[in-house]
């Protein structure tokens, strides 16, 4: 998504055509899910935002003091894949900087791997993608991610039951 919205601001377009709302048989939707809440309309909305010329500035419902990050993995995966996960800041206009910290964990919540704590900037679009050989994960039946974020306020969310775990 991020990639064809570049590509539509590079190219100054008049209108562009994306996925169907709900198009949930070809997992090609827009509408929100219980796993997949506002996480498309928040990247859309920041792209448009730009391509007016204004500031991005989040919902209006948000609550700024909770960073936008949004973590991104396939749920499903064949041993031997590679199974990426993506830690993506969606600027809001607020200032400061976060740290987020991803942890996978085993069913009984042992952790697996804890990946280095990443530092992100609030007012920039910056995305780390973490890489494992799913063959190391291969004896668990189920992945969990956890996500920790840490603000410079000293407020810290975690975040893991509401995350879909991985299999």
């Amino acid at each position: 998504l991020r990639q064809m919205l570049e590509r539509v601001m590079a190219l100054n377009c008049d209108f562009w055509f994306a996925f169907e709302w709900n198009e949930f048989n070809e997992n090609s939707s827009w509408q929100p899910t219980v796993t997949n809440t506002l996480a498309l309309q928040r990247l859309t909305k920041y792209y448009i935002d730009l391509m007016n010329d204004k500031t991005p500035m989040g919902n209006k419902s948000d609550d700024k003091k909770v960073p936008q990050m949004v973590l991104s993995y396939r749920q499903n995966l064949k041993v031997g894949e590679a199974l990426r996960l993506e830690l993506l800041n969606i600027p809001d206009s607020t200032q400061g900087n976060y740290q987020a910290t991803l942890t996978l964990l085993d069913w009984e919540n042992k952790v697996i791997k804890s990946f280095p704590k990443e530092r992100f900037d609030r007012e920039k679009l910056q995305a780390t993608t973490y890489t494992i050989d799913s063959s190391l994960l291969g004896k668990y039946p189920i992945v969990k991610t956890q996500l920790k974020i840490e603000t410079q306020e000293g407020n810290t969310y975690t975040y893991s039951d509401s995350l879909q775990h991985i299999r």
